[in-house]
């Protein structure tokens, strides 16, 4: 699929989509060690709320990237739209 993808003329997304499940990763596993091994600390309370933070900035700039990216490349695929009336 990554052949297509390139052959398309579209970006390749596999490294930053392994960024973003690393990431994820990363903050699941956080809230899984305080949930099973953790004691009630404010400090377990603000990891937590940082990790499900981080997570969801992670999903809303990984989709609004895939967006801005298809949009430009429409774009650059579309010829500029010239008005040729002529209005006087």
């Amino acid at each position: 699929m990554e052949d297509q993808e390139v052959s398309s003329g579209r970006p390749s997304w596999s490294n930053r989509r392994k960024v973003v499940f690393a990431t994820l990763f990363f903050c699941a596993f956080c809230v899984a060690y305080i949930m099973f091994d953790g004691n009630d600390s404010r400090l377990f309370e603000t990891i937590v709320v940082s990790s499900f933070t981080l997570a969801g900035a992670v999903i809303g700039y990984y989709v609004a990237g895939a967006v801005w990216s298809d949009v430009s490349i429409e774009k650059l695929k579309s010829p500029p739209q010239v008005d040729t009336t002529n209005k006087k």
